[in-house]
């Protein structure tokens, strides 16, 4: 019998109906195996950034991709991004100074992916973009935000446990700007911002285990104009996270149990 793997909420029902003792014996039963144990959530597949008006960015391979999101930055209250595969991108807020540098996020769920994918900037506003693409995690949902014409976006505070937070700044100064930020974010591109050639961006993710407030301050040799961060919740391959967790020992108890 060819069996496949498992949906986390299948893996659920049947914790709650045989306990993890019987569950995985039951999964197999029913033609199904459990989920391998020990997912540490969300994973970074691949990354890539641009910067200047229609630019396209370096080719990356977004396959097995379930969300793409970027951290795009402009001049004069716009800002915007296409991809090579066609997608329709969502966003959430533009924070900006009036007449000056703002930087927005913006996501897809369930995007269409490319082994040869690319990202283009838009054609007016001095601007830059960061890529993230993040796969092993589906049921994807924006769950907070926030946004400041300052090195602090504002604190949020996620709703579940092993969400993603991504964190994105915009800057610009006489010569190349170089970034960096706190609280455990992890920088995955950056731009350099040049006064009169282009607005800088930066982009930081840190995968939450445990939900609680974070407002990380960014540092930037040049002139910071705003930041912003967002989360998103969904459910890794493997354990915990989302809107409703799984504990993290089912999977385990679950295959002794399958495999007996």
């Amino acid at each position: 019998m060819r069996r496949r793997v498992a949906t986390p909420d299948e893996l659920e029902r049947a914790v709650r109906q045989y306990g993890p003792g019987r569950a995985g014996r039951e999964l197999r039963r029913r033609g199904l195996i459990p989920p391998i144990a020990g997912a540490s959530g969300p994973t970074l597949i691949a990354h890539t950034a641009a910067t200047g008006q229609g630019v396209t960015s370096s080719t990356i391979n977004t396959t097995g991709t379930t969300l793409l999101v970027a951290g795009v930055s402009a001049y004069a209250d716009t800002a915007g991004i296409t991809d090579s595969a066609g997608n329709t991108w969502s966003s959430a807020p533009l924070y900006h100074v009036n007449g000056d540098a703002g930087i927005q996020i913006f996501y897809v769920i369930s995007p269409t992916t490319s082994a040869s994918h690319t990202f283009t900037t838009q054609s007016n506003g001095y601007p830059s973009l960061c890529v993230q693409a993040w796969g092993s995690f589906t049921g994807i949902s924006l769950d907070v935000y926030n946004g400041a014409t300052a090195a602090q976006p504002g604190s949020i505070t996620p709703n579940h446990n092993g969400e993603l937070v991504v964190t994105a700044m915009t800057s610009y100064s006489a010569t190349a700007s170089t970034a960096s930020v706190d609280s455990g974010f992890t920088i995955s591109d950056q731009e350099p911002g040049v006064e009169g050639v282009d607005v800088g961006a930066a982009f930081a993710y840190l995968v939450q285990t445990t939900a609680t407030a974070i407002d990380p301050t960014w540092s930037d040799t040049g002139s910071i104009k705003a930041s912003t961060i967002a989360a998103f919740t969904g459910t890794s391959s493997g354990g915990a996270s989302g809107p409703n967790p799984r504990p993290v020992n089912w999977p385990q108890a679950v295959w002794r149990s399958a495999y007996r």
